[in-house]
C-alpha cells in the first residue's frame, strides 16, 4: 500500500501505467521506496513542507532553472512558481507536461533538453558558439576543450 501511494505521488498516472505494463514496478523506483522506512520518509516530507526558505531563495545570485512536473503533487507547479518569484529575474521556470515529481525518470528527453537549453543560454552557447569553440580548440587543443 505504501509503495503504491508513493508511486502515485511521485509519478504521473500515464508513467505508472507504462511501468506496470512493462513489469517495471519491480524496478528502481519501487526498490528505493521499499528500502526507505515509511516513518522516515513521512518525517522528511513534513520537514520539507514546513521549511520556509524564502529568504534563502532571495539570496540566490546566479542564474537558476526551476524545473517541475505539471502533475507534481509533492512540489507543485505553484510552489515552483513561488520559488522562481522569490529568486527573481535570474530564475527561469520550466514545467514539463504529463510529468509528476521525478522528471528525469519519467521524461528524460524533455528534462535533458530543458537543462541543456538552460546551460546553453547561461553559458552563451547560442548563435556563434561553434566558431568560438573552434578557436578554443585551435589554441588549447581538442583534449582541453
Amino acid at each position: 500500500m505504501t509503495i503504491i501511494l508513493l508511486l502515485a505521488i511521485s509519478f504521473a498516472a500515464s508513467f505508472i501505467g507504462t511501468l506496470a505494463g512493462s513489469g517495471g514496478l519491480i524496478g528502481m523506483p519501487s526498490i528505493v521506496l521499499v528500502r526507505t522506512p515509511a516513518e522516515g520518509y513521512a518525517k522528511c516530507g513534513l520537514a520539507i513542507r514546513d521549511a520556509d526558505l524564502t529568504a534563502d531563495a532571495r539570496s540566490i545570485a546566479c542564474p537558476t532553472l526551476v524545473l517541475v512536473g505539471e502533475e507534481d503533487g509533492a512540489t507543485t507547479p505553484e510552489a515552483a512558481r513561488a520559488l522562481r518569484d522569490a529568486i527573481g529575474a535570474k530564475a527561469q521556470l520550466s514545467i514539463i507536461p504529463g510529468c509528476a515529481h521525478i522528471p528525469p525518470g519519467e521524461k528524460l528527453d524533455e528534462f535533458t533538453d530543458l537543462v541543456e537549453a538552460f546551460f546553453d543560454k547561461v553559458l552563451g552557447r547560442g548563435e556563434g558558439y561553434e566558431p568560438r569553440l573552434a578557436v578554443r580548440r585551435s589554441v588549447l587543443g581538442a583534449a582541453h576543450v
